[in-house]
């Protein structure tokens, strides 16, 4: 269903599934499991300097063994994740490890390499892409360090684990924050009306804000948080094909 406008309209399903869950505890508590040795070897033998933290069954931070990984914690303060080589990298392969091992985001376990080869500083432009997700208005400006998408250049990564670094740079409560976008939740978007392409691959900055606004939108109406939103439809769609869940292909990073 779609209204006059012709964007979707807001199902009642979302209204009732999203008004019985809670923002601190589907969405900043959502756990990852994270294998911080697989990780940090991987960081290693690519010449990445930092080292990737999580928290032990008593919700302390440590970088050694397997470790659990709540959303909130890519929210941690700079001086925090400073401890473990520059904060912004680390916070993104954070995010990275957060996609590889949360049951709501499908991912296959890839490690991304962010050094752009055959520059003299090979993370250079990776810290350049992140630092644009950090200016205001936050990725609407057009510039220097951008692909032909319109994202900004973060060589090995592509709009899934960005948007969600995306949110994880925005600060709590502001309006506009962007939202995690993944392939199940365009699927579920486009079966409710949306007439975008349901596709991941090549998704534009400029889709990517319009899938934003639509769950702007619905959280507005419901009167919930648009992460609630995002996690309805994702799940909303794996409900509905269990099966597609093994027999599609996942996406990389």
């Amino acid at each position: 269903m779609v209204t006059r406008g012709g964007e979707p309209a807001l199902p009642e399903a979302c209204i009732r599934w999203c008004g019985s869950r809670s923002y601190e505890v589907d969405v900043l508590d959502d756990m990852a499991h994270v294998d911080l040795e697989w990780w940090n070897r991987h960081l290693r033998q690519h010449r990445i300097p930092v080292h990737l933290p999580g928290r032990t069954a008593d919700g302390a931070w440590t970088s050694e063994g397997d470790a659990h990984l709540p959303r909130r914690d890519l929210r941690a303060s700079a001086s925090t994740l400073r401890r473990y080589g520059d904060p912004e990298l680390v916070r993104l392969y954070l995010c990275l490890a957060w996609l590889a091992g949360t049951r709501e985001v499908r991912r296959v376990r890839r490690f991304a390499d962010v050094r752009a080869l055959g520059v003299p500083s090979p993370l250079a432009p990776i810290r350049d892409g992140l630092a644009m997700f950090r200016r205001e208005p936050a990725l609407v400006d057009v510039g220097p360090h951008r692909t032909w998408s319109g994202w900004p250049q973060t060589p090995g990564v592509g709009p899934v684990p960005m948007s969600l670094y995306a949110w994880a740079v925005c600060d709590d409560g502001t309006a506009g924050c962007p939202q995690v976008v993944a392939q199940d939740g365009l699927s579920a978007l486009v079966r409710h009306g949306w007439s975008e392409k349901p596709s991941i691959e090549g998704l534009t900055l400029t889709r990517y804000h319009r899938y934003c606004s639509v769950l702007e939108r619905w959280a507005r109406q419901a009167a919930v948080r648009p992460e609630l939103v995002e996690l309805w439809l994702v799940r909303s769609w794996q409900d509905r094909a269990p099966t597609l869940h093994d027999s599609v292909p996942r996406l990389m990073f």
